[in-house]
């Protein structure tokens, strides 16, 4: 069975060997979003028709958001590298890049009782 990742080529070293029950693996690297999968059979040099399949959007983790006081204007945290972060505070949002595992976005100093989503808690 061959097999074809995105725009490459057909070649014999895309080739995966069907068990007799007729499964199959092969391994491939971590794909972009809309790349397509293409997998034909190759029988005594007669090619089957192909199956496609095209990669989505896998779960992305939550980033973490460590305790903000009254005295920060900065929000730091935690996610996946090279992701984007956006904090909302009421009507205005804030970004910010993971690096190194690492975010650190600039805010203005909030006012007890406000939550990251911009929500305030009552204090009596």
């Amino acid at each position: 069975m061959y097999y074809k990742v995105g725009s490459a080529a057909w070649g014999e070293s895309n080739y995966a060997t069907v068990a007799a029950e007729g499964t199959y693996v092969f391994y491939i690297s971590q794909q972009q979003v809309g790349t397509q999968i293409s997998v034909k059979h190759t029988v005594d040099g007669v090619d089957s028709a192909l199956a496609t399949t095209t990669v989505t959007q896998g779960t992305v983790a939550a980033p973490t958001i460590s305790a903000v006081t009254t005295d920060d204007t900065t929000v730091k945290g935690t996610g996946i590298n090279g992701a984007t972060v956006t904090i909302t505070i009421g009507s205005n949002t804030y970004t910010g890049t993971v690096t190194d595992g690492e975010y650190a976005i600039t805010i203005p100093k909030q006012t007890a009782g406000t939550s990251r989503l911009g929500e305030t808690n009552a204090q009596q």
